[in-house]
Parts: structure tokens; C-alpha cells; sequence
């Protein structure tokens, strides 16, 4: 086994992986995606997904506040919706706040 970088396109393009309902959240999700194996990891069931961090106050394409309700964010795409599309499949969800970039409850909270 060796290591393994595959962008966005190829990642949801490959039926294996699971990923392809990830298209409906739009290519700015999609190219901004990267799926990396390491050989490492000696647990073949295993997949650990790292998000952009959480904003303190997101706002929509047209640059005011989202209101919560998931709309089209600054990031290009619904982060609401694909943190959700995400957990939904998951076993685990583990949140990580880093102490020198106070100001992310907002969206967190709204995430919760």
C-alpha cells in the first residue's frame, strides 16, 4: 500500500467510495475536496473527514446573514448541509476548538 492524493472530481466520480451524492452541494465543494490514504493506517475501515473550520458569522452569497437556515454560505457552497450530509453517515463526530480563534459559536451552535 502506498500513499494516495485524489482530488475532489475523481473522489465523488469513484462509485466505490461513497461520495458522489457530494454533487448536489455544487463544484466549489468539490474542488475544494481531496481524499488522501495513507499507508499507515492499518484499519481498512476507518475514514476520518476534516472539515473547513466553523465561522462565527456566516453570511450568505449576497453577503448578509444566513439566518440559520442553511443557505448558500461565503464558502460557495451549503456547509450546513454538507456537515450534515456528513454526519448523517457517520459513527463518530468529534468537534475540535482551537483556542486561538475565539468567535466560532455562532456557526457551531447553528451546526449542533
Amino acid at each position: 500500500p502506498t500513499d494516495v492524493d485524489q482530488d475532489g472530481p475523481a473522489l465523488v466520480g469513484d462509485p466505490d467510495m461513497g461520495f458522489a451524492p457530494l454533487r448536489q452541494f455544487g463544484p466549489t465543494l468539490i474542488h475544494h475536496t481531496q481524499l488522501k490514504v495513507r499507508s499507515g493506517i492499518h484499519n481498512k475501515s476507518f475514514m476520518l473527514v476534516d472539515s473547513p473550520g466553523m465561522i462565527d458569522s456566516p453570511v450568505s452569497a449576497g453577503g448578509m446573514p444566513s439566518g440559520g437556515d442553511g443557505a448558500l454560505m461565503d464558502r460557495g457552497y451549503d456547509f450546513q448541509g454538507v456537515v450534515k450530509w456528513m454526519a448523517d453517515r457517520a459513527d463518530v463526530v468529534m468537534l475540535f476548538f482551537d483556542p486561538d480563534k475565539p468567535g466560532t459559536t455562532g456557526e457551531t451552535f447553528s451546526i449542533l
